[in-house]
């Protein structure tokens, strides 16, 4: 939760602490039964997908294309 701009709730960081505290084994396991939910992971690819073009140089792309949808 580094280097994170949004404000974090009391369970929120409870959560996160507890995850933390488990070993690495059981770090492993309950993040591959959250990867389960299909729409998590399509969420979770949507947003590395995201950060990556933020980090990367140079224009931005307008989309859609000349401000028009389909």
């Amino acid at each position: 939760m580094a280097g994170s701009a949004k404000a974090v709730s009391p369970a929120e960081r409870s959560l996160y602490e507890a995850f933390r505290r488990l070993d690495a084994k059981s770090r492993r396991d309950v993040a591959l039964r959250i990867l389960e939910d299909e729409k998590l992971l399509s969420d979770l690819y949507d947003h590395l997908l995201i950060k990556k073009a933020m980090d990367e140089t140079g224009p931005s792309i307008e989309w859609p294309p000349n401000g028009r949808g389909r």
